[in-house]
């Protein structure tokens, strides 16, 4: 058994990283292994993802917000802007109780 630091999920690495890493510590793993975990997880959690998204559409007002990131295409020591757009429900400064969401 290999410890966290060959996939280490904190550590926000590209796969291809954390399979570089696997090897270090002797632990072959093809970058399509945890690439099948990744889509796995994205399955079992998309019922609770829209669950969230409906309620947080469901209110009067919702905050966004738009964040560049730079990308780095593996191999080419390139990158280019992404984005993150985040949508919040949070009401609480104009007195709402419901709970907050994003």
């Amino acid at each position: 058994m290999f410890g966290l630091s060959a996939i280490d999920p904190c550590g926000h690495q590209p796969l291809y990283r954390q399979s570089s890493t696997s090897a270090r510590e002797g632990v072959e793993l093809d970058r399509s292994t945890p690439a099948g975990w990744v889509g796995k997880h994205d399955q079992l959690i998309d019922p609770l993802v829209q669950a969230v998204w409906r309620y947080v559409l469901a209110n009067d007002k919702i905050d966004g917000d738009d964040t560049p990131v730079k990308v780095l295409a593996p191999g080419t020591s390139k990158t280019h802007t992404g984005r993150l757009w985040v949508y919040v429900r949070d009401d609480r400064p104009a007195g709402d109780t419901a709970p907050r969401a994003s």
